[in-house]
């Protein structure tokens, strides 16, 4: 599913959950015992992750482009440290070097020439700030096949979006990759996207 509003809206209103209301075990792993500063929470749905982020201390911007889901993270539980912000991040990127932490997790970023919207995310991250990138594996055939045959868009083709893993060719000598791998995913039943059985992770600090 690409980044339109409408098509967000509905699925979110027509269940009661589509996600677990548990953060990303990627995340978890990761980001545990990183120092809280100001994160960025690229399409935060529900907002399982946001609240995580808070409850250690971060001051969230969770950015989603369903006004639907922003509603459901706000009656599951609206943390004070937590801006929920209403906007598509695509067409609105965040200003450069603002944030200590930007957290991207199963993001539907379309490729764009000149890769303008994963640079603005990269260049969001202030110095000394972390960026985390979790996406699908997409060497999984299986995976191919099963977005192919239910997103009702013959022309669709999960290639056509970024890994993590393609996040690391824009990072410049300023960046220190920490983490840039495939791994096993944790799967709840409960959650969505239980398709795919692997991860790809980039973790990265802003040196300069």
């Amino acid at each position: 599913m690409t980044m339109n509003e409408a098509d967000w809206d509905a699925r979110y209103t027509n269940t009661d959950r589509v996600w677990s209301n548990n953060p990303n075990h990627a995340l978890e792993g990761e980001l545990t015992n990183l120092t809280p500063g100001t994160a960025l929470d690229v399409g935060c749905g529900e907002g399982a992750d946001a609240r995580w982020l808070a409850d250690r201390g971060w001051k969230v911007t969770a950015v989603d482009i369903s006004s639907a889901a922003l509603a459901r993270a706000k009656e599951l539980n609206d943390h004070p440290s937590i801006s929920w912000t209403h906007a598509d991040p695509v067409q609105n990127p965040p200003e450069p070097s603002t944030f200590d932490l930007v957290s991207m997790h199963y993001f539907p970023l379309v490729r764009t020439p000149g890769d303008v919207a994963a640079r603005a995310f990269v260049g969001a991250v202030a110095p000394g700030g972390t960026l985390f990138v979790v996406s699908h594996d997409m060497t999984e055939d299986h995976i191919r096949k099963h977005a192919q045959s239910h997103s009702g868009d013959p022309d669709f083709n999960p290639l056509d979006y970024y890994t993590s893993h393609e996040f690391a060719a824009f990072l410049d000598h300023n960046w220190k990759i920490l983490v840039d791998r495939t791994q096993p995913r944790r799967i709840d039943p409960s959650s969505g996207g239980a398709a795919h059985i692997n991860d790809t992770v980039l973790r990265a600090v802003r040196i300069a």
